[in-house]
Formats: C-alpha cells, sequence, structure tokens
C-alpha cells in the first residue's frame, strides 16, 4: 500500500555509512591533490605524502561528511586505486570496489553523497551543516513558501518552508521545539541540494526551578 516505505523507512535505509565508503572518499581526495607531471618530471614537495621534516609522515586524512551525518575524518588506506568512474580501496583486508560520480560513491544499489567538510567555515557560519539544528533543501529546487522570520518560537513538527523540486512541493518542517536563529531563503530563492536554508536552535534547559 501506500503507506509501505514511511512505516517501514527505518528499516530500508541504512543509518550508519559503512567505513569503506569514508576510506573510498578520501582515496579520491588524495588522488584529486596529486600534481600532474611536467615535461616527465615531478615536484617531490608537491606530492601529497604527509611528508614532515624530522619526524614521520602525517597521516593523510579529509573531513568529509554525509550529509544528515555528523562529519568525520577519514584516512584514504595504501594501495588505493582511483579511475574516472570507480575507486577501489581495501580495509580490513576485505576490497571494496565504488562507482563514482563527482562526490556520489555507488555500490550495489547503494549510494551516498560524501561532501568535503571545512571546519573553519562551518565554525564561522554558524551552521552546523548535518547537526540536528540545520534544515537543507532535500534536493535542487525553488523555494515557494516561508511561514517563519528569524527570532520566531517553533513547535516541533511546525512547517517552516516550502520548497518546490521535480513538480512536487517538499514541506520543511522544525525537527523540535525551539528559536529560529538563521533564514538564508525568501520566496522565489532558487537552492541547490544540501544547501542550508535555515537554522533551529532548542531552547535551552535550566536545572533550576522557578
Amino acid at each position: 500500500d501506500t503507506g509501505l516505505v514511511e512505516r517501514e523507512a527505518e528499516g530500508l535505509v541504512p543509518k550508519d555509512v559503512p567505513a569503506e565508503v569514508y576510506a573510498a572518499a578520501a582515496a579520491v581526495r588524495l588522488a584529486e591533490l596529486a600534481p600532474a607531471p611536467r615535461d616527465g618530471w615531478t615536484d617531490p614537495f608537491s606530492v601529497p605524502n604527509g611528508w614532515r621534516l624530522g619526524g614521520a609522515p602525517a597521516p593523510l586524512a579529509f573531513p568529509v561528511r554525509v550529509p544528515g551525518l555528523e562529519p568525520v575524518t577519514a584516512e584514504a588506506p595504501p594501495g588505493a586505486r582511483v579511475a574516472d568512474a570507480s575507486v577501489t580501496v581495501v580495509v580490513d583486508g576485505v576490497t571494496h570496489r565504488f562507482h563514482r560520480a563527482g562526490a556520489w560513491l555507488g555500490r550495489d544499489g547503494d549510494s551516498w553523497h560524501v561532501l568535503d567538510h571545512d571546519p573553519v567555515e562551518a565554525a564561522l557560519g554558524g551552521a552546523r551543516h548535518g547537526g540536528a539544528d540545520t534544515l537543507a533543501a532535500p534536493m535542487p529546487g525553488t523555494v515557494t513558501v516561508v511561514k517563519v522570520a528569524v527570532g520566531d518560537e517553533v513547535e516541533a513538527g511546525q512547517s517552516l518552508l516550502v520548497v518546490e523540486a521535480m513538480k512536487m512541493e517538499h514541506v520543511i518542517s522544525a525537527p523540535h521545539a525551539g528559536t529560529v536563529t538563521e533564514l538564508d531563503v525568501t520566496p522565489g530563492t532558487t537552492v541547490a541540494m544540501d544547501q542550508v536554508l535555515a537554522v533551529v536552535t532548542p531552547h535551552e534547559t535550566s536545572g533550576e526551578e522557578a
């Protein structure tokens, strides 16, 4: 029936991202940093190998995130093979091969959108990408309705915005009761997938009784 997916969503969609997905994403980022040889010669100081003067090489780690989850720091495993449309990594002795397109990785019918995470930008922007307070666009589209303003108090589940995408209306609701502390769109704004639309900061709780 039409309610099947909604009832069984938690069991149909894995909550955790496998470690090899993050490893593959790190391998792709490492490959993108590798310099192209010029006249048959490569500057050794431009090779991303973690070299440090007088010390052991630094781990080659990259902060990444999957929308809706907290960011993680992933290392590129040795021996990873990165091609234009695929990446192969070995994690805990098991070989994993993924198809890739941009920031997307796919395998056996599953796919993950693994994005770069800039801790400094996230801290300065005040919007915790992937955090529970941040409301992001589910897909590219246009904001058609904005029902709140910065400073408004909202209840959990309250409808805040409407995004029209692919001839469908997506209602963006408050994840919890709180205050709208950021609102970055107005009606008619064109938004990209995962673009932050608003932030709802939960009310602070006090252990003291009035």
